[in-house]
């Protein structure tokens, strides 16, 4: 998942690791908005029956702890005075899914709309609030003259 993130403009986001005792796994501040990414790697097919989601039968859980993370991060940001709604997502990169979708205020993408779902928001930071901001979030991940480098996926 990592090296899909390293194809965003490395001028206009920002990519960083969420820390430990938080919920998510990075996070991506750019001038489309703020981004909590939690990567849910199980194999199988997704369902969805209302609010519930299921791979191959079996429920995908932590949306409400995603979505109220989400939430912190927007209150942390106001803080920094870096002013962004923070869209919670949940990523999957091996499930096999149909079109995104929003679920419990989450939205769910697979791998390969990502990208797709991040860059074709609105415009809504100036690059250097977006910096400031993945600071507040995370650990920012390394930055190799100007672009990210390869980073090896954990998924």
């Amino acid at each position: 998942m990592l090296q899909e993130l390293a194809r965003l403009d490395p001028w206009s986001f920002w990519v960083a690791r969420v820390r430990e005792d938080e919920v998510g796994d990075v996070a991506v501040l750019g001038t489309t908005g703020a981004f909590l990414i939690s990567i849910f790697g199980r194999e199988g097919y997704l369902a969805g029956e209302g609010e519930r989601l299921t791979v191959d039968g079996r429920p995908i859980g932590g949306l409400r702890g995603l979505r109220k993370a989400a939430q912190k991060a927007h209150h942390r940001l106001g803080a920094a005075s870096v002013f962004t709604d923070v869209v919670p997502l949940l990523c999957l990169t091996r499930a096999v899914a149909g079109s995104p979708r929003t679920v419990k205020d989450v939205r769910v993408v697979h791998l390969e709309d990502l990208i797709g779902e991040i860059v074709s928001r609105e415009r809504s930071l100036r690059p250097s609030r977006a910096e400031k901001g993945v600071r507040v979030l995370g650990d920012p991940l390394p930055r190799a003259q100007g672009a990210r480098p390869d980073i090896e996926d954990e998924t």
